[in-house]
């Protein structure tokens, strides 16, 4: 590469940088600053469905989490790469259908409304975290220097969630079913992903599926980095998540390619 396309290459990703924090900072102001509860709906969902949770399982059925700990820890940790997961995907899809104003901007890149989407998921659920802590160290489990690690799951889940996210915008361009299609498949992956339950409660029964949930390794390792103080290992859970992962960008990527040509005239 000559100096000259060199610089050029450079100034390609950082206008791209810039068009993405705009269009993250657009997202998150227009969910949440528009509204008369402003960021205080950003916390209401997640902690309601922990409290929810917490009443039938910890004071109701006096459960406790695999290794001895409280069930609202254990499900806490699990819990909450899961909610980024579902806001990604959820808010990705409709990345492109959601502003046909900027779509029909020729110039426009569009292949960012995806990204953007899912970067404004992540702004979210890193403001979530804090509070995360909060309850383990009040609950006398303080995290460990592996808390670090979730910035790494954290990495993780977002580049499969982008993949995905790229495929089911595409697609819902021209198929508008693709929302509900996708609301009854995160409500299905949920239930079969241990978030709620222990990996070991199920694994006999569901140990292919256990291998190939990209999100099992994901909801696992934020529960090691911050209730059980273990650091990521190169396994084989790690090296079909990263398969699967890089295969959702690739194909993701392809398949906006592809598709973008017609979403000026579609939407």
């Amino acid at each position: 590469m000559t100096p000259v396309a060199g610089r050029a290459w450079r100034r390609r990703w950082i206008v791209a940088g810039d068009l993405v924090l705009a269009l993250v900072w657009r997202m998150v102001r227009a969910r949440y600053l528009g509204t008369a509860g402003g960021v205080v709906w950003l916390f209401v969902q997640p902690l309601t469905q922990i409290l929810i949770y917490w009443v039938v399982f910890s004071v109701g059925f006096r459960v406790r989490g695999p290794s001895g700990e409280p069930y609202i820890l254990f499900f806490v940790t699990g819990f909450v790469p899961w909610v980024f997961f579902q806001e990604a995907m959820t808010a990705g899809s409709s990345a492109v259908t959601s502003a046909p104003h900027l779509v029909r901007k020729t110039a426009f890149p569009t292949i960012l409304l995806p990204p953007a989407a899912v970067f404004s998921a992540a702004v979210t659920h890193c403001l979530i975290l804090p509070i995360v802590v909060v309850l383990l160290t009040v609950s006398g489990r303080p995290p460990s220097l592996t808390i670090v690690a979730t910035a790494y799951y954290l990495g993780a889940l977002t580049a499969f969630a982008l993949g995905l996210a790229w495929i089911a915008a595409s697609l819902q361009v021209y198929f508008r079913d693709i929302g509900p299609i996708l609301a009854v498949i995160l409500g299905a992956w949920f239930w079969l992903t241990p978030v709620a339950w222990p990996p070991s409660l199920l694994e006999d029964v569901f140990s292919p599926w256990m291998t190939i949930n990209p999100l099992t390794y994901i909801v696992n390792g934020y529960r090691d980095s911050l209730l059980l103080g273990r650091w990521p290992t190169l396994d084989l859970a790690a090296l079909v998540f990263w398969a699967e992962a890089l295969a959702a960008l690739a194909l993701g990527r392809l398949a906006f390619r592809r598709l973008r040509g017609g979403f000026a005239e579609v939407i």
